[in-house]
């Protein structure tokens, strides 16, 4: 389970085949570095074995949302195993994704990637200097 929707911290979770929590990492906001979420990630697989991965695919800050989605995206292509990406409703707790997610996965075929789901329109502004 991966979340980098949240501009307060990005949480990457190991959950058993009933959701359960097996282990979290947190990246707090000044670990944002580029490499910070994928030694996480990395930390997290040494010690378990992945099926699948679950990712909150929106809505949340542009560069955040797109950080995890492609990481998520990414690691399944490497691993060859399937991604879903769950869109947070307001108040949806990190459990309830999980599940609904681990119902997805479960009707997900490989080479099926997670898409983004910004919320909005991004706002881009250009600097003319």
């Amino acid at each position: 389970f991966l979340d980098t929707t949240r501009a307060d911290e990005f949480t990457a979770r190991i959950v058993d085949g009933r959701g359960e929590m097996i282990q979290e990492q947190i990246i707090m906001p000044g670990e944002y570095r580029g490499d910070a979420l994928f030694r996480v990630i990395l930390k997290l697989l040494r010690k378990n074995l992945v099926q699948g991965i679950v990712v909150v695919s929106g809505p949340g800050h542009f560069s955040g949302v797109r950080h995890g989605v492609v990481a998520a995206n990414a690691m399944a292509y490497a691993m060859s195993i399937p991604v879903v990406g769950v869109v947070r409703a307001e108040h949806e707790t990190d459990d309830v994704l999980i599940r609904r997610g681990m119902v997805m996965l479960s009707k997900k075929r490989l080479h099926e990637y997670a898409v983004p789901a910004y919320g909005k329109e991004p706002s881009i502004t250009l600097n003319n200097n």
